[in-house]
């Protein structure tokens, strides 16, 4: 637990490097550290999540922005170890309309990937309706999550009903028409999808070279990780 000790932006990516050299770390809790938990501390740590061990992620009580949420979203979309995220009072972010919608239907979008978040917490921090009918679309693609928490910014009735959907056991429907999700969603999964294929084909086009890959500096371990957070 590293809450509320004045951590630094420079810190959370030291922090974010040491994370893949020590694998055996399962939960951290960096709530209340508001100058490093900001959009460019959850880069570092969403450019390392895929390669730790944690289950359990605690970036409360901070200044993440609607960009750190869409890092993280990008990030969860291919995680398989983190199943419980608690983001809540997050005071720079309102998933009403603008980034902040665009950020959570990034979020929302992770969920459609993601195979082991079970619970997330968004206390405090404010849904409107729109946001409500986001979650609504892509919980039939995910049957991991069993817990949402929003608290006193929840919009009322509809998002009661979808938490009683939410804890209820449900069957994943696959082949799920993309038509029907709403395009703010289907935005993001086609440039993930895009973007992994361009990479796919780009590491093929260079094994396949006759003359061979270009000659490169070479790189120890740890410059690979730093470079993962730049």
């Amino acid at each position: 637990e590293i809450s509320a000790s004045g951590l630094s932006a420079a810190g959370i990516k030291e922090l974010s490097f040491a994370l893949q050299l020590n694998r055996s770390l399962e939960h951290l809790d960096l709530r209340g550290n508001f100058e490093g938990v900001t959009d460019a501390g959850v880069k570092s740590l969403a450019a390392v999540l895929g390669n730790t061990s944690l289950t359990s992620l605690n970036l409360s009580h901070s200044n993440v922005g609607p960009a750190g949420i869409t890092y993280l979203a990008e990030a969860l979309a291919t995680n398989r170890t983190l199943k419980t995220l608690l983001l809540r009072d997050l005071r720079k972010v309102a998933f009403v309309s603008g980034k902040g919608l665009d950020s959570f239907a990034a979020l929302c979008a992770a969920l459609v990937r993601n195979a082991t978040l079970t619970s997330i917490d968004l206390s405090l921090v404010r849904l409107e309706k729109e946001a409500v009918q986001f979650l609504e679309a892509v919980l039939p693609m995910n049957i991991t999550l069993l817990s949402l928490t929003v608290g006193d910014a929840s919009p009322g009735k509809g998002f009661r009903e979808l938490m009683s959907k939410v804890k209820q056991p449900r069957q994943k429907i696959e082949n799920f028409p993309a038509a029907e999700l709403p395009p703010a969603i289907a935005a993001w999964l086609d440039m993930w999808t895009t973007a992994a294929t361009a990479a796919a084909a780009a590491g093929v086009a260079v094994s396949a070279s006759p003359a061979g890959p270009k000659k490169r500096k070479r790189m120890t371990e740890a410059d690979r990780l730093r470079a993962a957070m730049e």
